[in-house]
């Protein structure tokens, strides 16, 4: 046997019309595939109507569980893993139908991607988060900007000890390292909607 018909996949591309956005985002199966062996993948993942999804990825280089992430993207991303078998669900972001696609290539490339989260801050309540897998940093926008130099970012160690607190208009260019938190809190001086965007490593 030869190792690639060995690493090849059983499906290498797939596409889904998504219905458009209703309470929250539901994630559908996209594609499912593996093979015998292990091998880099390139996986490609696009908008034919260039609206926003996001996508979850479960992947495996052996015969267990494997990893998973969640990523966000505007039109198209990409996702460089090491799999034998993989796994992909996406979820519309759009008011309307969404038409997206995955292709899967054999390959290895530096990949960066980013979670988005959204909602609404109360005046001086905290809002917690969770720490979702291969996040590297977190920046917080706020829908009233005026409230940034207010705000807080702050980090809790897997202990609940208070590791570090960022101000909201003195945030990296490459975002809140985040390192081993446990927990991470945001807050600001009044009520107005935020998003977090969490940058990931692969």
């Amino acid at each position: 046997m030869s190792r690639s018909s060995a690493t090849a996949l059983t499906t290498r591309s797939d596409g889904k019309t998504l219905p458009a956005l209703g309470d929250s985002p539901k994630l559908e199966d996209l594609l499912d595939t593996e093979a015998r062996q292990g091998a880099w993948r390139i996986v490609e993942l696009f908008s034919v109507d260039g609206a926003p999804f996001e996508v979850e990825l479960q992947w495996s280089s052996g015969s267990g569980a494997g990893a998973s992430m969640r990523l966000t993207l505007a039109r198209a991303g990409r996702v460089a893993v090491f799999a034998r078998a993989l796994r992909v669900r996406a979820a519309n972001l759009s008011s309307e139908d969404n038409r997206v696609g995955v292709t899967v290539a054999d390959g290895q490339a530096v990949t960066r991607n980013v979670l988005e989260r959204c909602g609404d801050l109360e005046e001086n309540a905290v809002q917690q988060l969770s720490v979702p897998p291969f996040a590297q940093g977190l920046c917080l926008e706020l829908a009233d900007a005026s409230l940034l130099p207010g705000a807080e970012i702050r980090v809790y160690d897997g202990q609940g000890t208070l590791r570090s607190t960022t101000v909201g208009d003195q945030q990296p260019s490459n975002g809140v390292p985040i390192g081993g938190a446990g927990k991470l809190e945001i807050l600001a001086a009044g009520a107005t909607a935020y998003r977090t965007l969490f940058l990931l490593s692969l």
